[in-house]
């Protein structure tokens, strides 16, 4: 069964033909609001979007299976904020389980929060808190991919503006990538990718701080002679 998950719908609204009914008096029924789903996505894929305008939002997504895509966004511009995000994307421990899904979230505003966790391999997720304004600040996200030996070849990035910003990202087994960007001052980062014996070539790991009194650590384990930070 698809899910769509529907707050405040203002963008990628897709257009999906269905069969149609008329009644007796020759109304015929409408149809459904879909969702497209986010590049890169499979055909029949479930798809999510949330949209949130305002302080204090909460906004959680659980999607099992493949190819899946989520797409949130809370904006409150400059403004209080204090909104949480919490993406899960999952399926039964196997070759397939959790293969190439997507996950986004926007933030805007200051003291927000996202938590985004994928299973399987190949997936993508893209944390962005601020995009560009800086008057955010105090916002924190996590990403967390894999687990037992399905996490390979997955790829996050965490992009935040503004101050006293955390980014903490949690890679295990082979093969994946991970980006951070922080642009503002006492701004922490960490990125933890752990290698594992299972087929190795190691991850690659990009961080980049500009501002003051930044901090970033990045922690590589395993036997891949890929491995790379930057």
């Amino acid at each position: 069964m698809k899910k769509v998950v529907l707050s405040a719908i203002a963008l990628f609204v897709g257009a999906v033909g269905f069969s149609q009914v008329t009644d007796g008096d020759g109304n015929s029924s409408s149809d459904p609001t879909v969702i497209a789903a986010l590049p890169g996505a499979g055909a029949g894929a479930n798809t999510g979007l949330s949209v949130q305008y305002g302080n204090a939002q909460r906004v959680r997504v659980r999607q099992a299976g493949t190819r899946q895509s989520a797409y949130t966004v809370q904006d409150n511009g400059s403004g209080a904020g204090g909104n949480q995000a919490f993406v899960r994307q999952t399926g039964a421990v196997g070759p397939t389980s959790g293969v190439r899904n997507a996950a986004e979230v926007l933030q805007s505003g200051t003291t927000n929060s996202s938590l985004t966790r994928q299973e399987g391999d190949r997936n993508k997720a893209n944390t962005r808190q601020g995009q560009n304004n800086d008057a955010s600040a105090n916002n924190k996200a996590y990403i967390r991919q894999g687990v037992a030996n399905q996490a390979e070849r997955n790829f996050a990035q965490i992009d935040q503006d503004g101050n006293g910003n955390l980014a903490s990202t949690v890679q295990t087994y082979d093969n994946n990538d991970a980006w951070t960007q922080q642009d503002g001052t006492e701004n922490k980062s960490m990125i933890r990718q752990n290698g594992g014996p299972n087929g190795t070539a190691g991850h690659y790991a990009s961080v980049q701080q500009e501002g003051l009194a930044n901090e970033s650590t990045v922690m590589q384990q395993g036997a891949g002679a890929r491995n790379t930070a930057y």
